[in-house]
This record gives C-alpha cells, sequence and structure tokens, in this order.
C-alpha cells in the first residue's frame, strides 16, 4: 500500500509535465499564426468605435 501512494506522487508529476508540454505546443502553434504589426510614433490607426461598448438593448433589432 505504501508503494502506490509513492506511485502516486510520480504519477502526479508525470501528469503535471505532459500538461505543461501541451499547453507549450498549444502556445507555440497559436503564436506562429499571428503576425506582429510594428508601430511608430505618429502612425495613423484606425480605431473600432463598436468593440467593447455593447449594449444589451443594442443589436440587429434595436431601432434605427
Amino acid at each position: 500500500m505504501m508503494e502506490e501512494l509513492d506511485l502516486i506522487d510520480e504519477s502526479r508529476n508525470f501528469i503535471a509535465l505532459g500538461k505543461a508540454a501541451i499547453k507549450q505546443a498549444t502556445t507555440t502553434r497559436y503564436n506562429m499564426k499571428v503576425r506582429p504589426k510594428d508601430f511608430d510614433l505618429g502612425d495613423l490607426v484606425l480605431w473600432r468605435e463598436d468593440v467593447g461598448n455593447k449594449n444589451a438593448r443594442e443589436g440587429k433589432l434595436a431601432e434605427n
């Protein structure tokens, strides 16, 4: 029984390492698709007004 308790700690460590490896691989794959954008001071940037300003009464059925 005591040997099984020792194996529990080892299996938890093994699982934690596996989860960390999966997370690292997922992050790497996601970051491969992201294109970096460099902006300099004074560059013109288009700001979207509708992002983040969601109101419950606004939507496709809201009055004009």
